[in-house]
């Protein structure tokens, strides 16, 4: 097939050391926000349309419109806005992110802080790279304090 293409495998093997040099590049750079995103990647279709946290500290990648883009491609990506009256209408998942504000565990904030009307939260579990849906709406104050990370099924 390389043949045909016009590229020796040599150039398809040194093009294949790259690309698994830049992904453990970009996981030691990112490390657990990376799996996070890895998970979304897993979970949804490239088609869907995500809402992330609002752009700034302390969701210092998860609201990087940057880095979703980059990351989650081709799913639509946009961040929340208090003064944009967006309507949930318009996506399919939420993201849910608890992020720490100043690298303070004592000191993390959840997102989004406000209940959804949703058809599941599906939570994202870090130590074995699962998941476990919950259905039903998400009410934000049942996950503040476990630090949770997923996605707000909204469909």
């Amino acid at each position: 097939m390389a043949r045909l293409l016009g590229v020796s495998s040599s150039i398809l093997a040194q093009t294949a050391k790259y690309q698994k040099i830049g992904v453990e590049k970009i996981d030691k750079v990112f490390s657990k926000d990376y799996q996070f995103f890895e998970f979304i990647n897993s979970y949804t279709l490239p088609e869907s349309k995500i809402l992330i946290p609002p752009e700034g500290l302390p969701w210092r990648h998860t609201s990087d419109l940057w880095i979703n883009r980059s990351l989650l491609y081709p799913r639509s990506i946009l961040f929340y806005s208090v003064e944009q009256s967006l309507s949930l209408e318009n996506f399919d998942y939420v993201v849910i992110s608890s992020e720490e504000d100043g690298g303070d565990p004592a000191n993390f904030h959840i997102w989004p802080d406000f209940n959804i009307s949703s058809r599941s939260v599906i939570i994202y579990n870090f130590e074995n790279n699962q998941f476990a849906e919950h259905f039903g709406n998400y009410d934000w104050q049942n996950w503040s304090q476990l630090k949770s990370w997923g996605l707000i099924k909204l469909r």
